[in-house]
């Protein structure tokens, strides 16, 4: 259908997508994408710094394309 949004059923423990973040990066299996927000990327501390977009707006664990 469109405009209708299927949730998928998530594959991981969000506890886990900070260290699973890393591993990937780690390995080189996935690359960070170019910051929106340049004048953000220093801004890292805080419940909602996202590690992949590297800007405060959602902590990590709810990253849409970290859960797949």
């Amino acid at each position: 259908m469109i405009g209708v949004y299927e949730e998928k059923e998530c594959l991981y423990s969000e506890s886990n997508a900070p260290k699973m973040l890393d591993k990937l990066l780690r390995n080189g299996l996935i690359e960070l994408p170019q910051p929106k927000h340049p004048k953000e990327i220093r801004i890292s501390n805080g419940p909602r710094y996202c590690k992949y977009h590297m800007i405060i707006s959602h902590p990590i664990e709810k990253c849409k394309p970290l859960k797949g």
